[in-house]
């Protein structure tokens, strides 16, 4: 069977479920006959009249062994399956609530979690098996306590979310599975089950990040099934304290340690790449209006404006009988026509407070993780504020301007930086801003970031023709970089509408890298300007290397 899925895509994609719960693998027990021969003898004592005292050894077993703790725990577990057909049923529920409380304990080592540093190592994979098979356990025990044990769902839905690293397909299986449990225990369906326990995890969650406790391996994935929901249900609670955690992580911020910052950093982006999922289907989501219907609405909109122009140009003919109190009217209004300012929806909230509080790590250098992480941060906000209502290119853009001016400064000396990934990254944020705030940067682009661009292009250029690192891990990433920035290159212009004297540098720096390597037809193949002016250029250029 194939485990390697996403979770969060097999709770929204019915077709992508796996149909077969992942197998343990045992020492002993090589082949699928014997594992089911040994479930079965398990299945047996679950139906024993002794049963309580086998529930009672093992649980004991589990709390004093160290080596055999993981085997007494899968015996436990295929014991409770048995119970479901045994009539000694009642007398045993009562016991579900310590073994529930038993493996809410079994959580992964958070020492052995830090020392792992997200890598694949095998403490860190051992250190998960008895919390998986505690989450196993957990689903059975629902399964067959049923209705009684329901209050129990809430906490141990986030245990069990909460402590599975999306790093390992096994581990989503064994996860799905146990969540698959709990919901037939409830009589409901998965996602029904999550969205009617939404509030609780949201709550746990920000607990936990307000408490800086960002050691958890399914950090990630709670996070993206909380803003999933939230969006889902319209919860306006949920939103807003989305808003509250990320304002309350980001405090003191310094005084943090080095690898806490980058958890924080990543835990942002994980809620703005989610938030921009649901932004994305919200705006699949919506129906294809008409066209008769669009232009009898803009007919009826102008209309209506030219009703109220009418109307102000009728008052302010009144008004001019007296000229003092038509300039004292003009006076008073102007300023509240200034001042005027629309509230900010929810949307626009969620990413002015996010770039407010990462648009510093952009200059810290000496972090070049923090700025990658920072950069990808930025580039998806102003992406999405764009989209917002009155904040797309040609509007009034009240609040995308002014952030863009607080975010050119750090981003601008980024162009002058040494790593060519940081760099990378920059650009395609530059991209970004010139997409939406064309005139606004223009002057700065030409002024301040070709000069740069025009070096960077040049040291890529020497990297890549360099014979004795044609094989390295440098030139093969520099030439992947000069490739995606020179097809970039041609949007930008356009974008900017920059003039020939402009363009004409940036266009040789690209004719002079191909040469090398290419003849003139060749290059004329390869590129593709978006405007005739800069295919005039390219052909100039193109017919004086023929010369």
């Amino acid at each position: 069977m194939s485990t390697n899925f996403d979770l969060i895509e097999v709770l929204f994609s019915e077709p992508l479920q796996p149909q077969e719960r992942p197998r343990n693998s045992f020492r002993h027990l090589t082949t699928k006959e014997l594992q089911n021969i040994f479930n079965s003898l398990c299945h047996t004592l679950g139906q024993m009249e002794s049963l309580t005292m086998i529930i009672d050894f093992l649980l004991d077993g589990i709390q004093q062994m160290k080596f055999f703790k993981k085997e007494a725990m899968h015996v436990l577990n295929q014991v409770i399956l048995g119970i479901e057909d045994s009539p000694h049923k009642n007398e045993v529920v009562q016991l579900f609530p310590s073994m529930i409380e038993e493996y809410l304990k079994q959580k992964p080592n958070r020492n052995v979690l830090l020392k792992a540093n997200d890598k694949h190592v095998e403490t860190a994979k051992e250190s998960c098996l008895e919390t998986l098979l505690a989450m196993e356990g957990l689903g059975y025990i629902l399964k067959v306590g049923g209705h009684e044990l329901t209050h129990y769902v809430p906490e141990i839905l986030y245990f069990c979310i909460s402590n599975t690293s999306p790093s390992y397909p096994y581990d989503n299986a064994v996860l799905y599975f146990a969540l698959c449990d709990i919901a037939t225990s409830c009589d409901l369906k998965l996602v029904d089950l999550l969205a009617q326990n939404v509030d609780h995890l949201s709550r746990s969650l920000n607990l936990s990040l307000r408490q800086r406790d960002l050691t958890q391996p399914g950090l990630e994935t709670l996070l993206s099934l909380v803003i999933r929901f939230s969006y889902l249900h319209s919860d306006p609670s949920i939103q807003h304290d989305i808003i509250d955690t990320i304002t309350t992580m980001t405090l003191n911020l310094s005084q943090s340690e080095e690898g806490q910052v980058l958890q924080i950093l990543r835990c942002i982006f994980v809620i703005v790449d989610a938030f921009k999922m649901n932004f994305q289907k919200v705006e699949r989501d919506e129906p294809a209006t008409d066209k008769t219907c669009d232009l009898k609405q803009m007919i009826e909109k102008l209309e209506k404006e030219k009703k109220e122009m009418e109307e102000e140009m009728a008052k302010l003919a009144l008004d001019e009988d007296d000229t003092s109190n038509h300039e004292n009217d003009i006076d008073e209004n102007m300023p509240e026509e200034e001042t005027e300012k629309k509230e900010l929806n929810f949307d626009q909230k969620f990413l002015k407070t996010c770039l407010d509080h990462v648009q510093h790590f952009v200059s810290m250098s000496a972090q070049p993780m923090w700025q990658l992480t920072a950069l990808d941060i930025i580039s998806c906000c102003l992406e999405l504020l764009a989209g917002t209502p009155e904040e797309s290119c040609g509007e009034r853009q009240e609040n995308f301007l002014p952030l863009v001016h607080l975010i050119w400064s750090p981003l601008s000396l980024l162009f002058q930086s040494k790593n060519i990934f940081v760099v990378d990254k920059a650009f395609d944020c530059l991209m970004v801003l010139g997409k939406h705030a064309r005139d606004f940067i223009h002057v700065r682009v030409v002024k301040e970031i070709m000069p740069n661009l025009v070096k960077f292009f040049q040291t890529l250029e020497l990297v890549v023709k360099d014979k004795d690192m044609a094989r390295t891990l440098s030139a093969r990433e520099s030439k992947r970089i000069l490739e995606k920035m020179i097809n970039g290159l041609w949007d930008l212009l356009a974008l900017l509408d920059l003039s020939p004297i402009e363009s004409d540098q940036l266009i040789q720096i690209i004719v002079a890298n191909l040469s090398g390597t290419l003849n003139a037809p060749e290059i004329r193949c390869k590129l593709e300007p978006r405007r005739s002016l800069d295919c005039n250029i390219l052909d100039l250029k193109l017919g004086a290397l023929k010369a």
